[in-house]
């Protein structure tokens, strides 16, 4: 069952996932991460790879939550 009340926002959020993904790093950046992680005596318990992932983990972490929220619903076109 869909709700269709709910379709252009559904469409607006898999756009801009696919868009994302075709503007994404490539295998390679989380291939070495995990080599990095492999060959490391103390690994963390998570890891950030990537520019863009970086950004958006700093940002939600200093930004007030609306703010960053606000930022998510533009960049998903929920708003």
């Amino acid at each position: 069952m869909t709700i269709d009340d709910y379709g252009r926002w559904k469409r607006a959020a898999l756009d801009a996932i696919e868009s994302a993904e075709r503007q994404g790093p490539g295998p390679e950046l989380v291939a070495e991460a995990i080599r990095a992680i492999v060959e490391s005596s103390k690994p963390r318990l998570r890891y950030v790879t990537g520019r863009q992932a970086k950004l958006v983990s700093r940002l939600q972490r200093w930004l007030p939550e609306a703010v960053f929220e606000k930022g998510v619903r533009r960049e998903f076109g929920l708003d």
